[in-house]
């Protein structure tokens, strides 16, 4: 089953394969999951009809629209869990003898920082903080005000600042002193650092007042700004002789492929049992109607009849496309 994870600006996917997680694709969020979907069924070389889908506290989107976007996009079987039920996860399987772990997840949105509690198969938050002023889309307007002051000129054309500003930010990862843009200015990652270098500092501390609370056996860094040359040096030494880890993964994408991983397919397919006279009279009635599809429908209905009769297909999803195709016959009589 595949693990989709929803942010503020992207979603991704992956899925556990050989022990391993395989990261499948990684798209902007367009309120669209189709794409996504037919990713992994390329990667997959199967049909994906089931998911597990981890949700940003941040997005602006509800479980029920959530579950909407999946159906259409032809993911019937859906379980919907939160980051931090991600998070556990992956801490479960990699880390077998924790009990308390400080979660710092620096992402577009804001910066979050968790503190839980954890046992078998189940996890308390302690305590949480989320600020604001730290994360990829409040770095990108900092840098984006600076460029707009450096060249009065562009200052009108704001998604182009901010895109700079963004590529910019990305810079940062590298082992460059000078840093190339658009506008031909003398540019110095130490200047980006410096506009950055507050809003850095103030995580850090936050994270320094619930470490010595809340005493965690480790603390885990993620997200997409947890890269940061300037972010890792400020957490480290504000933090001291902390157990850190920066993750060079996805914690949260990984904790939600291991999570779909977890999922017993037996019941999340209840309905994949097949009967097969029902089976029958559905082909015999969309065969009837196969005028109605063009030569890649045709394809995909003989691919899913293929699985129906092996007993790994979903009986509703044949008898929903035999409804709608009834539906346009009527019409069209």
């Amino acid at each position: 089953m595949t693990g989709i994870n929803i942010g503020v600006k992207n979603i991704a996917a992956a899925v556990v394969k050989g022990g391993q997680v395989k990261l499948i694709s990684r798209r902007e969020f367009n309120n669209d999951l189709i794409k996504t979907r037919e990713d992994a069924e390329i990667f997959l070389d199967d049909f994906c009809t089931a998911c597990v889908i981890s949700l940003s506290n941040n997005i602006n989107i509800n479980k029920d629209n959530i579950t909407r976007l999946a159906r259409s996009a032809g993911i019937n079987n859906i379980k919907i869990i939160s980051e931090l039920d991600a998070v556990s996860c992956y801490i479960e399987n990699n880390f077998k003898n924790l009990n308390r772990a400080l979660i710092i997840d620096v992402g577009a949105g804001a910066a979050k920082l968790n503190v839980l509690e954890l046992e078998p198969d189940s996890y308390r938050l302690i305590e949480g903080a989320v600020i604001d002023s730290v994360s990829g889309n409040k770095f990108d307007a900092l840098i984006a005000e600076w460029l707009a002051y450096l060249k009065p000129d562009a200052a009108r054309d704001e998604k182009f600042l901010l895109a700079e500003a963004a590529r910019l930010k990305t810079c940062l990862e590298l082992k460059l002193d000078k840093l190339d843009n658009i506008f031909k200015l003398n540019i110095y990652k130490e200047d980006i650092e410096r506009l950055i270098k507050f809003q850095v500092r103030e995580l850090a501390h936050s994270a320094r007042r619930l470490n010595a609370m809340h005493r965690p056996d480790k603390i885990f860094v993620t997200g997409g700004m947890s890269k940061l040359p300037i972010l890792k040096s400020e957490l480290k030494d504000i933090l001291g002789s902390a157990d850190i880890l920066f993750s060079n993964e996805d914690i949260i994408l990984s904790g939600t492929a291991l999570y779909a991983a977890k999922q017993d397919c037996a019941n999340v397919n209840a309905n994949a049992n097949i009967n097969v006279k029902a089976l029958r009279d559905i082909k015999l009635k969309l065969v009837a109607l196969e005028y109605l599809l063009n030569r890649s429908q045709k394809d995909r209905l003989n691919n899913i009849f293929d699985r129906a009769e092996r007993g790994i297909a979903n009986l509703n999803l044949i008898k929903s496309l035999a409804d709608e195709l009834q539906k346009a016959a009527n019409y069209y009589e």
